[in-house]
């Protein structure tokens, strides 16, 4: 396979982040196998011990909720929340009577429908999770206005607003054999996910993943007035194995489907804490499912699940000099001084850490105690009601993503290659031109 179209495996010695980072694979994957076990049981048996409603669609088949819970993991108890989404993908044009005692046409175009599923999920989703919102043409004339001049400027902003997910590769495990890392050349190009699992070509692999348009947003005194919104950049690793890998072709429907297809991950825990306590990458323990269900008559849903530990922290503010000095210095060097600082922050995880400070919690608390509880009765102001804007925040960026990419899987006639049709290059290699 070419470097343009697939992934490279890099012959580059692994470096002390990397060891530190891929340390810990082991642990999160058999802390998630654990929760997913858990939720299997549970979400089948429909047992949750609190669920409510998280989100709702108009003039949309899509349901969605939220639970609290306490599951098992690792021998030990813990307080677990998450959120189940199922929404409306696709309906292909077929004709009504496709699925049980259709014809021989009917039944091929439900059968060619659920070969191309197949096919996008799980080779070519990760590769194009990520897309742009339509943005201003810059004008030619003259240079755009100094960065203390901007908040002041009509000139339309020339930089892009991207959505969704940027998957890149970054680690992998062959069976028999010591992790390894991917080349940059072909990092977009995400791995045929049929070929991670026992007796395959990789026991697990570990992307990195970019969350854009992830934002906080400040609304003291509602969205009919001014308020502010803070990008916050979203980086984690995620390890995907086989036991979160979804390939099942049904030769007679079963409950009504005629296949099931996706992909899901646990979350690897951040190197270096930020001023996010709860979050991707800071999870003690999770996972994320993205299924595609094909039903007999051809229409496509997804059913989404994700679960992890309800948070010990919301916020985590650093009270360590040291820890701000790296942040500053790494910041007003514009990354530039990164590699060299790289060693420094490994000799300094290596210390015992100075905790950090949430002040989600400690506003919570104050509110509730100057107001006698008032505030969670009347102003919803409690550590519950952060863990649901979470959830609805997390249940928010998956429904873009899943919703964000049906019209790239509209836009190519045929996930499959042939005599005489060609994909495009931006599809097989994961990088738009």
């Amino acid at each position: 396979m070419s470097s343009h179209h697939g992934a490279i495996e890099s012959s580059k010695a692994l470096t002390e982040e990397d060891r530190q980072r891929l340390d810990h694979v082991d642990q999160v994957l058999a802390d998630a196998r654990d929760l997913k076990a858990w939720w299997d049981a549970t979400d089948s048996a429909k047992a949750y011990r609190e669920t409510f409603a998280l989100a709702a669609t108009h003039n949309r088949p899509d349901s969605s909720f939220g639970f609290f819970d306490e599951a098992t993991v690792g021998g030990e108890k813990m307080a677990v929340m998450g959120n189940v989404q199922e929404q409306f993908f696709d309906r292909p044009k077929i004709p009504a009577e496709a699925g049980a005692g259709a014809g021989k046409a009917e039944k091929a175009a439900v059968e060619w429908t659920r070969r191309q599923v197949e096919e996008f999920v799980l080779r070519y989703f990760m590769r194009v999770s990520d897309f742009s919102t339509p943005r201003a043409f810059p004008d030619d004339e003259g240079d755009p206005p100094p960065a203390f001049l901007r908040p002041f400027s009509l000139c339309p902003e020339t930089g892009e607003e991207r959505k969704g997910f940027g998957f890149e590769l970054a680690y992998f495990k062959k069976p028999g054999e010591k992790p390894g890392k991917f080349a940059d050349e072909g990092k977009y190009a995400i791995v045929d996910l049929r070929e991670i699992g026992e007796g395959k070509k990789y026991e697990w692999i570990v992307v990195k993943v970019d969350i854009f348009d992830f934002k906080a947003e400040a609304a003291p005194f509602g969205h009919e007035y001014p308020f502010g919104t803070v990008p916050l950049t979203e980086e984690s690793y995620l390890v995907l194995a086989a036991d979160f890998i979804t390939q099942e072709t049904y030769a007679a429907p079963r409950d009504g489907l005629v296949g099931r297809y996706g992909f899901g991950y646990g979350f690897l825990r951040d190197l270096d804490e930020s001023v996010l306590g709860y979050g991707p990458g800071r999870f003690d323990a999770g996972f994320q499912l993205i299924d595609f269900h094909v039903r007999d008559d051809g229409e496509i849903r997804s059913r989404l699940a994700f679960v992890a530990n309800r948070p010990r922290k919301v916020t985590n503010v650093s009270l360590d000099p040291f820890k701000w000095g790296l942040n500053v210095t790494d910041m007003i060097s514009f990354g530039m001084l990164s590699g060299m600082l790289g060693p420094i922050r490994s000799a300094y995880r290596q210390l015992p850490q100075m905790p950090g400070v949430d002040l989600a919690q400690l506003y919570v608390q104050f509110a509730n105690m100057l107001s006698a509880g008032a505030a969670e009765r009347r102003l919803c102001i409690s550590k519950k009601q952060l863990e649901k804007i979470f959830l609805v925040k997390h249940f928010a960026q998956h429904y873009n993503v899943v919703a964000g990419a049906l019209v790239t899987w509209r836009m190519i006639p045929d996930w499959f290659e042939h005599d005489g049709y060609q994909l495009p290059d931006w599809v097989k290699s994961g990088v738009s031109k």
